[in-house]
């Protein structure tokens, strides 16, 4: 009322004041103690060193806060006892109005409270004691770096796989230069060989749309709390391949995915690094979708990284030895091999006695069917089959089909090895 609240704290202006009070004292009667909190929110970490606040009236305690505490968090759960008094003498006040105290404590931190739990004398008779302020200020210094401890530690993107739908990989580009720690190398380019060899040749004779569709899918060694991502561009304080439209996602099962970030536009940086926060989510796959560009790079308009980074908290890691593992059956033994190998030759005998045309072409044979050879793509043919992806009929990684496959192919090669190996005895 009259103009008083918290907003007149931060106004600039000591005519104006703020009253804090518990709500049913106009109605109850005086207060006799206070439990009172004045919350500040800031959008980067600060590090408090001092707070200051001046009293309703010159030369004069009425309403100053005695017994109070300031405390920060960097992450809203987890605070720190910055200054701390359980008494303030009339001589503190350095005029006729600020009182200053230096924090014990310093700390970053986003989330500051002060605490107000006494004070030595009633603002009047009506509101009893109650804290009443006029101006209050926190000094300190900015730590931007400090929001790095809010995401944990980065993720090791090379104990995981990493493709991409599109990549220019001459001269030495490709994904693998996004997580090899070394800003100085080669690029990963969001382009194929022939779209940058087209556009190099007409770039100066026709407009080119800055429209891309580059998705980059990453299979983490485990599940973590991811709510960080940074990415270095291919140059400082320029545009040339800086993601400007852009998703990321995030799965468990590489197949149902969610969005974890959505970014329209990038502000560009001295330093070529950018950094985007977001809350955290469990994730095993992580996509990141881009659309667009801020600037064309030197092979269209495409994004060119150096560096591609995730922060997160380990929640569990993929038993990696189990998932490649494919259970084969036990070979047979030497004695149980010659009786199959034995019988089916005599059976094999006795069917060419009585139909001595068996082997002809077309004919049904001991091995299959008619026209045995197939067709290709169809099931008993040599044709390829549609590799598992993001898209049907386009080489993906979705549920990272071949893990499992160089296993498979091991397991016949070795039962081919068996039977060349018995058929060598028999003979």
């Amino acid at each position: 009322m009259w103009g008083w609240g918290a907003a007149s704290l931060i106004d600039g202006s000591i005519d104006q004041k703020s009253c804090f009070a518990t709500a049913d004292s106009g109605i109850t009667g005086p207060v006799s103690r206070l439990n009172e909190t004045i919350r500040f929110n800031f959008s980067t970490p600060q590090r408090i060193s001092n707070l200051s606040f001046a009293s309703l009236y010159a030369n004069s305690m009425k309403g100053v806060p005695t017994e109070f505490e300031l405390r920060g968090s960097l992450d809203g759960t987890e605070w720190y006892s910055l200054v701390k008094q359980s008494s303030v003498a009339a001589s503190k006040r350095l005029d006729d109005r600020w009182f200053t105290f230096a924090a014990t404590t310093i700390k970053s931190v986003r989330y500051v409270e002060l605490i107000i739990r006494g004070v030595d004398e009633a603002i009047s008779d009506e509101l009893g004691l109650c804290a009443g302020l006029s101006e209050l200020k926190l000094h300190g210094t900015a730590d931007p770096g400090a929001m790095d401890q809010l995401y944990g530690n980065k993720i090791d993107l090379s104990k995981g796989v990493i493709r991409a739908n599109v990549s220019y990989n001459l001269w030495g580009h490709g994904t693998g230069n996004l997580y090899d720690n070394d800003v100085a190398t080669n690029l990963f380019i969001g382009a194929t060989e022939d779209d940058a060899n087209y556009y190099i040749k007409f770039k100066d004779s026709q407009a080119f749309e800055n429209k891309c569709d580059v998705k980059i899918t990453i299979r983490l060694d485990g599940v973590y709390q991811v709510g960080r991502m940074k990415f270095e561009a291919w140059w400082e304080n320029a545009p040339h391949g800086v993601p400007s439209a852009f998703t990321l996602e995030g799965s468990m099962d590489g197949k149902t995915w969610q969005t974890l970030y959505t970014n329209r536009g990038t502000a560009l940086t001295e330093s070529g690094w950018y950094n985007f926060r977001f809350g955290t989510k469990e994730a095993r796959y992580l996509r990141l979708c881009i659309t667009s560009v801020e600037g064309a790079c030197d092979l269209g308009w495409v994004p060119a990284l150096r560096e591609l980074e995730f922060y997160g908290y380990l929640v569990s890691l993929d038993n990696t030895e189990e998932d490649l593992t494919v259970e084969l059956p036990a070979p047979p033994s030497e004695d149980e091999f010659l009786n199959v190998y034995d019988r089916a030759a005599g059976e094999k005998g006795e069917e060419g006695s009585e139909d001595p045309t068996t082997d002809e072409p077309g004919k049904e044979t001991a091995s299959g069917s008619e026209n045995e050879t197939g067709t290709p793509g169809e099931s008993g043919g040599s044709g390829e089959t549609t590799p598992t992806g993001d898209e049907p009929g386009k080489k993906g990684i979705g549920p990272w089909p071949f893990i499992g496959g160089g296993v498979i192919l091991a397991g016949a090669a070795i039962a081919i090895a068996l039977v060349s190996k018995k058929r060598g005895k028999k003979s």
